[in-house]
């Protein structure tokens, strides 16, 4: 047996003898390298896909909000504003007057933009809440359209002044609602073109939001103290939750924390746990001696 054993020891030495070891070390290294090269250039790759996409859907929901945005504010100034000054002159004809119906509702695909908190924590959330608003302002505009139609025929009937009376303050509540809309869209519109400056701006441009500024003058449309409050608050609370960009303390003050969180988890594997004393497999031990 021991010599069958000293036999093959020997044939393998023999095979091996002819083997160029550095050119298979190289060979092997080649190969290992090769494979964790690829495997980078494909985290790279995807990391490059998933920023493609980023930026895309970004641009599209900025592109939907600014044009939602422009569309109310041209509304409120060629319709709105004209029929509440009518109706605080009285002038029933003017009043009454009817106009198309417009789209009052925000609808971005939401699935597609789940990295938006990643750079804002308010914008999910205020999306989410126009859309809840601009949804209930249409069911009211469409309610209030079909109460001007009957009133519209009852122009000669001994009831008509009371009833416009009424329909009056509630147009003043539903144009408060409607303005209310149009300042929420222009804040989230103000603060997407500055995440644009931000993260996605390609070409460098600078000046995104002044120029959005100059295009629509807030200060024009602005007629309750309600949305001159919100208009500074919300500003306000944007600043507050934007992400800060990391730089290279940031970087050195992760792995900080990952050295301190792994130093932290070996304390933990080798100290004894409160649970021994009370453990059910040593008591059972215990028994069986």
């Amino acid at each position: 047996m021991n010599i069958d054993i000293a036999n093959m020891a020997l044939s393998i030495g023999e095979k091996t003898e002819g083997i160029d070891w550095g050119a298979a070390i190289v060979t092997f290294g080649s190969v290992f390298f090769g494979a964790l090269l690829a495997y980078y250039c494909s985290k790279l790759q995807e990391q490059h896909n998933d920023k493609k996409k980023r930026a895309e859907a970004y641009d599209n929901l900025l592109s939907q909000v600014s044009l939602l945005t422009t569309e109310l504010f041209k509304y409120k100034e060629i319709y709105f504003d004209k029929i509440k000054q009518a109706y605080d002159k009285d002038d029933y004809l003017k009043a009454l007057l009817r106009t198309y119906d417009i789209n009052m509702t925000l609808n971005p695909d939401l699935d597609k933009c789940y990295f938006l908190s990643g750079y804002n924590k308010c914008f999910l959330t205020e999306i989410s809440h126009i859309k809840d608003i601009g949804k209930a302002i249409e069911t009211d505009f469409k309610q209030y359209s079909q109460r001007v139609d009957r009133l519209s025929s009852k122009l000669t009937s001994i009831n008509f002044k009371e009833e416009f009376e009424i329909l009056k303050y509630d147009y003043y509540d539903f144009y408060k609602d409607y303005e209310a809309l149009c300042v929420r869209l222009y804040c989230l519109n103000l603060q997407l073109l500055l995440g644009y400056e931000k993260f996605f701006n390609k070409y460098y441009t600078e000046g995104l939001t002044d120029n959005y500024q100059l295009e629509i003058n807030i200060r024009n449309h602005i007629t309750t103290p309600e949305s001159e409050f919100f208009l500074k608050n919300s500003l306000e609370v944007y600043n507050q939750y934007w992400c800060v960009e990391p730089n290279v303390f940031c970087i050195f003050c992760l792995y900080k924390r990952k050295l301190k969180y792994k130093i932290r988890g070996i304390r933990k594997y080798f100290c004894k746990p409160n649970i021994c004393k009370t453990c059910r497999l040593r008591k059972i031990k215990v028994e069986k001696k």
